[in-house]
Order: structure tokens, then sequence, then C-alpha cells
């Protein structure tokens, strides 16, 4: 018995895909700023500090005194000694003149040199100056200080971002078709039962 032959060839269906990635661009510029700084400014003010030291009690407790007064004092002291020593002279050569009157040498030189002797010579041992002669006052000094501290300014101006976006695409096709082929044009196959 002889049978048919049939055959058949079955092609299947591609799909393609095209695609497209999408595109993101941003551009950023830098900002602008301007800086303007003033300087600080300081202005001081100063008054000197005082110190007065007032030494005139204890100048007079050392019988120190102001010029003026020093200068008329010792011209008084000055004139009372001269005076003393026209006196002393005098006397002396009166002593002197007493030699010519019978009065003997040795005993005149002898009583002048005595008067010269009983002077007592002024010393003394020291002055010790009153409590509180030296008088001291203090004024101290000021200082104002103005202080402008300046300061800075900015002046900024700000650049925005620039972005452009273009989309992406998916594009699907058919690549291929599906098809299906039937051949029957073949010999018959003999086949026995």
């Amino acid at each position: 018995m002889k049978i048919g032959q049939v055959m058949i060839q079955q092609q299947f269906a591609r799909i393609g895909i095209r695609q497209k990635p999408a595109q993101w661009q941003m551009e950023v510029g830098h900002a602008r700023t301007e800086h303007h700084v003033s300087p600080a400014k300081i202005e001081m003010e100063r008054t000197d500090s005082k110190l007065q030291i007032n030494a005139d009690r204890m100048r007079a407790d050392f019988h120190l005194k102001p010029l003026t007064d020093f200068l008329r004092d010792e011209g008084k002291k000055a004139y009372q000694k001269g005076l003393g020593a026209i006196q002393e002279i005098a006397a002396e050569g009166d002593d002197f003149a007493r030699i010519e009157l019978g009065r003997s040498v040795r005993q005149v030189i002898a009583d002048q040199a005595r008067a010269d002797f009983n002077e007592t010579p002024e010393f003394g041992l020291g002055v010790v100056p009153s409590f509180n002669s030296i008088q001291i006052s203090y004024q101290p000094g000021t200082l104002k200080m103005n202080v402008d501290p300046g300061g800075v300014k900015v002046d900024a101006e700000p650049r925005y971002p620039v972005s452009s976006y273009q989309r992406g695409s998916l594009e699907v096709y058919l690549k291929q078709k599906h098809a299906v082929q039937v051949d029957t044009n073949l010999r018959p196959v003999d086949m026995k039962v």
C-alpha cells in the first residue's frame, strides 16, 4: 500500500526592536559675585595721666626753700655775718691797740685764741622730715576708642542651570513574517501493514 507524503515547514515570526536612548544635557554657568570691602576705622582719643609731687614741706624740713626765699634769707644771713665779721675785726684791732698801751702780747693772742676756740661749731645729727611731707597726686589718663568695623558687601548674580531633554524612542517592527509551507509533491511511501 502506498501512502502519500506531506511535508510541512513552518517559519516563526520574528519581532525586531530599535531603541534610541534618551538624552539629557545640563549646562550650568558660574555665578557672578562682586565683593566690596570697606576697611575698619579706629579713632582713639587719649588724655595723658598727670602725676604731681609736691615736696615743698619736705624741703622746708631740710631747710631747702624755693630759690627766691633761699636767696632772700641767705642775703640776710650774709649781711649779718658781714656785720659780725666787721665787729670782730674791730674788736681784734682794739686788742692789738691795747698792746701799744702796755698789755702783754702773749695775753692778747691767748685771749683771741680762747674766744675763737669757745665758738661752738654748728652741726646736726640729721633732719627727719615730718609725716606726710611729700604730697603725691595722680590723675590717670583716659583712652576713648571709636571703632567702625567696616564690612564686606557681596553682590551675587546666580546662574541657573539650562537643561535640554530629548526623549528616547522604542520602535517595534516585524523582522520576519510567519510562514507555513506545505509540500505534497513528494514520492509516496510504500508501507506494509
